[in-house]
């Protein structure tokens, strides 16, 4: 069991105390700017006690992380620069996933659970001292895993660099991912890192929600051998044996953002506005996304995770809404309820009406709308 770092509780106890003083009438972006642009030391204490994650809670301990233990199924570890504000905003954005996903395959829900959540912030050697963490706890309670094989291999070869480990990665380069099999680790491990987006940002939720659907789809499937488990799972659906992202993808990310959608806070009309703005440009070319997916002139369940995934999770997501807009929400619950027992093609008959290729055609057909047509399936 993870102690939780009594630096932690004496830190918000300060800065509960300084933000209770002149600060409390002024908005979060006015104390986020003075803290970030003046360097003070009492504003951002100010910041923090309001449990804002524009700043980091620097900490004296010798301790390498902030370590929470959340539950008896989910543990968080977070890197010493990520602040507590951000580690108490993931703990309350995951119980959203939990009531609406996990839920669901109660009380046969074993595949579900455990998961660790790690947060990694921008400084390469934090990330290090994470990892450090994380292996150590791999290696206590996973000791079989054939992650913590690798945490030991990237200790004794690298010495664990900056940049050389497996998490540091994520400090530079930004990112999430589910970074494990839960069917051969035994955990779900879920990396967040504080880079594009920020912890800041309200996208922040969003990819805490798009990376906990991946946990529900995977929790469905029951195998340990790799290869079927990804072609049960619908990465091997195209004319080639390499994984494509058009459906696991899509489906993680209009369902992340529909339930994201639903939460307080968020501006009207933010999903259409977001659905809308995935298909406008397509990176790196003058041209909309639906025009360079047209002008690829391959198939949706074709495109691998080379050079042009950028469509997996683009059109993919529209092709998921597009089945949801004839099929209704619970269809795609409905569907991964009988992926395990029917297989992926099955499964989508059952529950959509007719093979995925079909409804690609005839959703290609509905792409070459205009806007104001396409976002009508948009709630």
């Amino acid at each position: 069991m993870l102690r939780i770092t009594l630096t932690v509780f004496s830190l918000f106890w300060a800065s509960f105390l300084l933000a209770d003083g002149h600060f409390t009438n002024w908005s979060d972006k006015t104390l986020c700017r003075l803290a970030q642009d003046s360097g003070s030391e009492e504003y951002r204490q100010a910041a923090i006690g309001r449990g804002l994650t524009c700043v980091a809670v620097n900490t004296t301990t010798t301790e390498p992380t902030v370590k929470i233990e959340y539950d008896d199924r989910i543990t968080i570890l977070a890197a010493s620069d990520v602040s507590e504000g951000t580690v108490r905003n993931v703990r309350k954005w995951i119980a959203t996933p939990e009531s609406k996903w996990f839920s669901r395959l109660l009380p046969d829900n074993e595949r579900v659970y455990p998961i660790i959540i790690t947060l990694v912030g921008n400084s390469s050697d934090a990330a290090v001292a994470l990892e450090t963490e994380l292996c150590g706890v791999i290696k206590d309670q996973y000791p079989q895993a054939m992650l913590y094989s690798r945490c030991r291999s990237s200790f004794e070869e690298s010495n664990c660099k900056a940049g050389k480990c497996y998490i540091s990665q994520y400090a530079i380069e930004g990112g999430a991912s589910i970074s494990s099999s839960r069917n051969n680790e035994g955990f779900h491990l879920m990396i967040m890192s504080g880079k594009r987006p920020s912890p800041t940002e309200k996208d922040y939720r969003l990819i805490v929600f798009h990376e906990a659907f991946h946990i529900y789809q995977q929790s469905h499937i029951s195998t340990k051998d790799r290869d079927l488990f990804e072609v049960i799972a619908g990465r091997r659906t195209g004319d080639h044996n390499r994984d494509v992202p058009w459906w696991s993808e899509g489906t993680a990310t209009y369902m992340g953002m529909l339930e994201h959608s639903r939460q307080k806070g968020l501006r009207s009309g933010y999903l259409q506005d977001e659905m809308k703005q995935s298909l406008k440009y397509y990176s790196g070319r003058p041209m909309s996304v639906v025009d360079a997916y047209f002008k690829l002139n391959t198939k949706l369940y074709n495109i691998d995770y080379g050079e042009n995934r950028q469509f997996g999770y683009k059109v993919g997501p529209w092709f998921v809404a597009y089945v949801i807009h004839h099929n209704g929400e619970e269809s795609i619950f409905d569907f991964y309820s009988s992926l395990n027992e029917l297989g992926f093609e099955a499964s989508f008959i059952k529950h959509f009406g007719k093979p995925y290729r079909d409804y690609i055609d005839e959703f290609e057909v509905f792409l070459k709308q205009p806007m104001r047509q396409l976002l009508k399936i948009i709630p």
